[in-house]
C-alpha cells in the first residue's frame, strides 16, 4: 500500500473546539484485494477521526479516508500527533503521522502608550486631529474585534 501525502498530513491550525477536514489516498498496487480496519484514533481523547473505519480496497485500487482534527479545548491546547495504523489482510501498516494543532486569536494594538491609551496631538477649536492604530492578529485562525465609541 502507498499514501498521498505520504510522511505527514498536517492540518492547518483552527480554533479551539473547531474542526477541519483532509482526504487521504491508500493505493492498493497489489494484484489482490486489501481488506483494512484502522487501529488508531478511536480512544476518546484523541483528537483525530477517520473514515471508513473498515473496508475492501480493490486490487489495483484505492481507497479515500476522510481524516478529521477537532482541536481540544481551550485549557489544552498544544500540538497534537497520531501514526495512521491500520491492519490489512491480518498485517500492521503504519501510514502518514496526523498533525494538528490548536490555537486562539491573538489581537496587538500597535503604536499604542504603554498604559494601553491612546493620545491624540492637539488642535485648534474646529480643527481635526487623526491617529491611525494597527491591529495585527499574531495567530492563524481568524480574530473579531470591536470598537465601542
Amino acid at each position: 500500500l502507498t499514501f498521498f501525502p505520504s510522511d505527514s498530513l498536517e492540518f492547518t491550525p483552527v480554533f479551539a473546539g473547531d474542526a477541519t477536514y483532509q482526504m487521504l489516498t491508500c493505493r492498493n498496487k497489489s494484484k489482490l484485494p486489501a481488506v483494512f480496519e484502522i487501529m488508531c484514533c478511536d480512544t476518546e481523547s484523541s483528537c483525530f477521526r477517520i473514515l471508513p473505519r473498515r473496508g475492501l480496497i480493490p486490487a489495483e485500487g484505492f481507497q479515500l479516508f476522510i481524516v478529521q482534527f477537532k482541536a481540544p479545548d481551550i485549557a489544552f491546547l498544544g500540538k497534537e500527533k497520531e501514526a495512521f495504523k491500520l491492519r490489512v489482510n491480518g498485517f500492521d501498516v503504519w501510514g502518514p503521522m496526523l498533525l494538528g494543532a490548536g490555537a486562539v486569536p491573538e489581537c496587538e494594538l500597535e503604536d499604542i502608550d504603554q498604559d494601553l491609551s491612546v493620545t491624540l496631538p492637539p488642535t485648534s477649536i474646529g480643527l481635526e486631529s487623526m491617529r491611525i492604530i494597527g491591529l495585527r492578529n499574531s495567530s492563524r485562525v481568524p480574530c473579531i474585534f470591536h470598537i465601542n465609541e
